[in-house]
C-alpha cells in the first residue's frame, strides 16, 4: 500500500513506524526537519520537508495513487 502522512508529531510518527513494518510504502511530510531527520533514522520511508497542504508537493509524491492518506 503507498502511504501518505501529513505530520511528524508522536500520532504521525506512531503511524508511519507501523505501516513501514508491514513492507508499506509510507511517505511522511512535514515542515520540522527535526522531526523528519528522527524518523528517518529508524524508519524505512520517505521524508519530504514541507506544508502537508501544498498542492504542487501533493501532486509530485503522486497523492491520486494512495491508498492511505493522514492529515
Amino acid at each position: 500500500m503507498y502511504i501518505i502522512i501529513v505530520g511528524a508529531g508522536k500520532l504521525g510518527y506512531q503511524l508511519s513506524e507501523t505501516f513501514s513494518l508491514k513492507e508499506n510504502d509510507v511517505t511522511l511530510i512535514d515542515i520540522n526537519d527535526e522531526a523528519l531527520q528522527k524518523a528517518n533514522s529508524s524508519i524505512d520511508l520517505l521524508t519530504i520537508n514541507s506544508n502537508g497542504m501544498n498542492l504542487e508537493v501533493m501532486k509530485e509524491i503522486n497523492i491520486e495513487t494512495a491508498d492511505f492518506l493522514s492529515l
